[in-house]
């Protein structure tokens, strides 16, 4: 790495690091992602976040005491509130014969059916056109509202009527209004249609809501509009964050460097790793041990042992096509016929430690994404006096079988 390579990426490093900090005081200040809904409900969930909410808003009954504020809001985001008529006396019911939400005054009723990640199921919409015409309602006074997080519409086999196999065709007039026909021998039946999206009209009518002429000056409603609004923008990933990643990348226009430093994060925290471990060296209790580059990897070595055909090491690099840090034994400079002793020498129980092949058992397969620095450093310490006694028990092995002992 160049001089000049090294000034930038530690000076990208300086500002990446007064841009956390920043960060963290924003975050203290208010700008977080603490949410009074997500802490007691899956953002995603279907029944008890989203029709629960949306019903407990609409409902001209509910704890609100806002009557049909919020009602008649929502038929004018949606364009329906003329075609609807009066919400004076108007009522709305959740999970009524499985209708998602169902909205209905004396002669206008309108089904939701709420779909966030749930598969649409077969008949379902037809079912419940059928469920409000049989029971005394015009067709042309029924309205379908499709509520979708994805830009879709429902599948054919949910407006498929299981009687009699009809199917509910989504159309549109000339005046681009949509509409679901079903067509049953001469006679053709028609119910208005709407999809909703949770990205635009949802979040239109929370602010509709929030608004002068809604509840905006009521503060524990406005207060519960804005956690809501807050969930809805997580799912359609409409959230703002004023501190994101993004905006500092954009800021610093460091691009290139960050993909320099993906590039390189294996040489990174290698050279953080020697940093750190060269600093605890200092210390006279570790003032045997040496760390060297070998290769993609660092080791980490006792020298009091390095005349030792066998010893075990710390290493932290890449083995074998693996990103790995542990402990494994190591042969060094060993005459080909000397024959299988690192297998003998890696099945013996050392300093009441088992091992597990060449590595200390535990510590195999470990990624860098894993390895922090401090982990590594922190694992030495807690092993390092383990290491040091398996060696020496080692090199009393080596003793008894002189061939496999260096010369001094």
């Amino acid at each position: 790495m160049s001089e000049n390579t090294k000034s930038d990426f530690d000076s990208f490093i300086s500002r990446f690091g007064d841009y956390v900090a920043r960060a963290n005081e924003s975050k203290k200040r208010g700008n977080n992602d603490y949410n009074p809904l997500k802490a007691v409900q899956n953002p995603y969930n279907e029944v008890n976040m989203h029709s629960g909410f949306i019903y407990s808003l609409l409902d001209t009954n509910g704890k609100h005491y806002q009557d049909d504020l919020f009602l008649s809001l929502f038929l004018e985001v949606l364009g329906l509130k003329e075609w609807f008529g009066s919400t004076t006396n108007a009522q709305v019911r959740k999970e009524s014969n499985y209708i998602d939400l169902y909205i209905f005054n004396d002669t206008k009723h309108i089904i939701i059916e709420n779909k966030i990640n749930a598969d649409d199921q077969p008949n379902q919409i037809a079912t419940f056109i059928e469920t409000i015409h049989n029971n005394g309602v015009e067709y042309e006074n029924i309205f379908v509202i499709f509520l979708t997080l994805h830009d879709r519409e429902p599948n054919q086999s949910s407006r498929t009527n299981k009687d009699n196999n009809l199917l509910w065709e989504i159309k549109q007039d000339s005046k681009n209004d949509w509409f679901l026909e079903s067509k049953d021998g001469e006679k053709t039946n028609k119910v208005g249609y709407k999809k909703v999206l949770y990205g635009d009209k949802i979040l239109e009518w929370i602010e509709s809501c929030q608004s002068k002429s809604g509840v905006g000056n009521i503060a524990n409603l406005n207060y519960a509009l804005e956690s809501y609004k807050d969930i809805v923008q997580i799912i359609t990933n409409n959230k703002e964050n004023t501190m994101s990643i993004v905006d500092f990348f954009k800021e610093a226009e460091d691009f290139k460097l960050a993909f320099e430093i993906i590039k390189n994060t294996d040489k990174i925290i290698q050279e953080l790793v020697k940093k750190e471990m060269c600093k605890l060296f200092d210390d006279e209790k570790f003032k045997d041990w040496k760390i060297e580059e070998k290769g993609n990897r660092l080791e980490i070595f006792n020298t009091l042992y390095e005349k030792q055909f066998f010893r075990y090491k710390f290493v932290l690099g890449r083995i074998s096509g693996g990103k790995i840090f542990g402990v494994r034994l190591y042969e060094e400079n060993l005459p080909k016929e000397k024959g299988n002793l690192p297998q003998e020498i890696s099945k013996h129980q050392y300093a009441d430690t088992k091992l597990e092949g060449r590595w200390l058992k535990g510590w195999v397969s470990y990624t860098f994404d894993y390895c922090k620095v401090k982990n590594f450093k922190d694992y030495f310490v807690k092993n390092y006096e383990i290491v040091n006694k398996i060696n020496e028990e080692i090199a009393k092995l080596a003793k008894e079988v002189k061939d496999y002992q260096m010369d001094s």
